[in-house]
Formats: structure tokens, sequence, C-alpha cells
């Protein structure tokens, strides 16, 4: 029997290219994404307020030390499929320090899509790259995050993955004028491969 050859997930999907962040040319797609207000308020859940210069060295910070944070971006052009053009979204996947150190094998996400790209399901696209570099790459067991319960268009793409609820937090913020809830979702390895079965590593014979 033939070892069949391994093949990494790809640095691309149908319609993006996926690169590691450069703070040098990055820093304005960070800044006009995460000073938008309506980002602030889906993704971070606090009081909206224009974006420091602390809060981006913060996320620049959480990046390097992420177990994957990357850009997503459109192809530069029909002629470079496979170049990194303009971003779209950033994604992430991160380890406690217990979770690193007992080997649970669970990481925490965060996605955000810059606002002029939300709606055309690059964020699905994006998660689902995201799921099996943690599954078939990392090896992971589970992934989990949180996500707002107005946020309905995150939760759907969430949803849309694969991602069940697990837990939720009963008017755990407050925003916006009224008290909210905040909202546990997860997905297990053995969920996602029960959705990909032509993903499921196989056993093979040692040399």
């Amino acid at each position: 029997m033939h070892t069949p050859i391994l093949a990494p997930t790809p640095f691309q999907t149908s319609r993006l290219v996926y690169r590691a962040v450069d703070w040098d040319k990055d820093e304005a797609f960070f800044a006009e994404a995460f000073g938008h207000e309506a980002t602030q308020m889906g993704t971070m859940g606090g009081m909206t307020r224009p974006l420091s210069q602390k809060a981006l060295e913060g996320t620049k910070e959480f990046t390097e030390k992420a177990l994957l944070g990357i850009i997503f971006c459109l192809p530069r052009s029909p002629e470079e499929p496979t170049q990194a053009g303009e971003a779209v979204g950033w994604v992430n996947l991160s380890m406690e320090e217990m979770d690193r150190r007992n080997q649970h094998r669970c990481a925490h996400f965060g996605l955000t899509v810059h606002p002029k790209h939300q709606g055309k399901g690059y964020g699905t696209e994006a998660m689902e790259w995201m799921l099996e570099r943690a599954f078939v790459g990392f090896g992971l067991n589970r992934v989990q995050g949180n996500v707002f319960a107005w946020n309905k268009p995150a939760f759907r793409v969430y949803e849309k993955v694969g991602f069940v609820v697990e837990g939720r937090r009963r008017k755990a913020l407050w925003t916006q004028g009224a008290w909210r809830d905040d909202i546990l979702i997860a997905i297990l390895a053995e969920d996602w491969f029960a959705r990909h079965p032509e993903k499921k590593p196989q056993l093979v014979d040692e040399v």
C-alpha cells in the first residue's frame, strides 16, 4: 500500500487569499475596521469610542501571540489569483496558557470583516478555512468563542459552519441603553469531520 501524499491546507479558497499580518501596511486596515462603530459593537461588546493607538498596539500584540492570526484578502487580479490584494478581514485562533500547558487542545477564535465587505459571504468562507486549519492542521479538539446576542449576522455565519450554542450569559452586557445577552458557541473536531468526511485523516502504513 502506498502512503498518500500529505497536502497542507492551501492559503487560498475560492474567492480569498490568506496571508500573514504585515503591520507596516495593515495598520490602516485595522484602524478602519476596528475604528468603525458597528465593528466595535459587534466584536468588542463595549462602549464605542474613537480607536486609540494603544488599542491598535494591543491588537498587534494579541495577533503576534496567537496560534493563528491572519489577514484574508481578495486576489490581486484575475491574472494573479494566488497573490493577496485588498484586505477583507482578520481571523485568529488563540489558546490560553492552561490549554497549551495541559493539552486540552481548545482554542478561542475571533473574526472581523471590514464593514464595506460584509454581507458577501467572505466571513463564512474564512471561517471554513480557519476550522480546517484548526482540526486538520493543528489537531485541535475544540474551537469556541462568544457572540453577542444582537449580532445576528455573525451568529448566522457561525451557525452555518457548524457552531452550536453551549451557554448564555443573560443580561451580562450593557450596550446601547439596555442589558443584553452574551452567547457561548463551540464546535468540536468530531462535529466538523462529520460535515467534511473527505477531510478526515486516514491511518497509513508506516515505512
